[in-house]
């Protein structure tokens, strides 16, 4: 038995699904959706090594992934409690490594 999915049965049940989570965003702001979205992710407690040029010399600081900031990006706290935001532009993710290194311009 073959079970053929069509491209309106998928964008239906997209578009059902978007508008259940955009009531709930209209109605009672981003702070619910941001649970779900915890529920599911991988990051949190994750632990990774952010690198950075100073003066020349590199630096690797361990920090641990808590969860995302308020524009969005991936925050992390260092050992020495100095928060860090994750941007994609300006960082290059290695999770496998886990990695985090800043680009150099």
């Amino acid at each position: 038995m073959s079970c053929q999915l069509r491209k309106e049965d998928i964008l239906a049940s997209f578009f059902n699904k978007f508008e259940n989570f955009f009531d709930q965003f209209l109605s009672q702001g981003f702070k619910p959706l941001e649970e779900l979205y915890y529920q599911t992710w991988l990051h949190s407690g994750q632990r990774v090594i952010v690198q950075d040029t100073r003066e020349g010399q590199t630096v690797d600081n361990a920090a641990t992934i808590q969860g995302l900031t308020s524009s969005g990006y991936l925050l992390a706290i260092g050992d020495d409690g100095q928060m860090c935001e994750l941007h994609p532009d300006g960082n290059s993710l290695d999770f496998f490594k886990r990695l985090v290194r800043h680009k150099l311009s």
